[in-house]
């Protein structure tokens, strides 16, 4: 069996965001749990450039057509792009979503500290 390299790295980089998204959620305290977090940020980014460069690195598949595709069927490039407006709209409602989540976060840990002076 063949462990494609391209593959691989692909694999590394989200095994790298799934674990800063569990350690995001598995600390407490805030201080703490943003020191780890941006560390552990800043060390799977260098993963970013390997996954984007190991298509020139290791040709294990064909070349992409992303190139020829443009001036050959623009009725495919139109889609492409009309297929945008969705998923930006998904992501900008994920995005309100985390926020507010977020800051009802904040507003139970700024209860529990007063229910705790009390």
């Amino acid at each position: 069996m063949d462990v494609d390299p391209r593959l691989t790295s692909m694999l590394v980089c989200v095994l790298l965001y799934a674990g800063y998204l569990m350690l995001r959620g598995a600390m407490e305290d805030p201080t703490a749990r943003a020191r780890a977090s941006a560390v552990l940020s800043i060390l799977a980014f260098v993963d970013v450039p390997i996954v984007f460069f190991s298509i020139r690195w290791w040709r294990t598949h064909t070349r992409s057509r992303w190139f020829t595709a443009r001036e050959d069927d623009p009725a495919m490039m139109n889609m492409l792009f009309l297929n945008w407006v969705p998923v930006l709209l998904l992501a900008v409602v994920m995005v309100m979503v985390r926020l507010r989540q977020e800051e009802m976060g904040r507003e139970v840990d700024a209860l529990r500290r007063q229910a705790h002076a009390l």
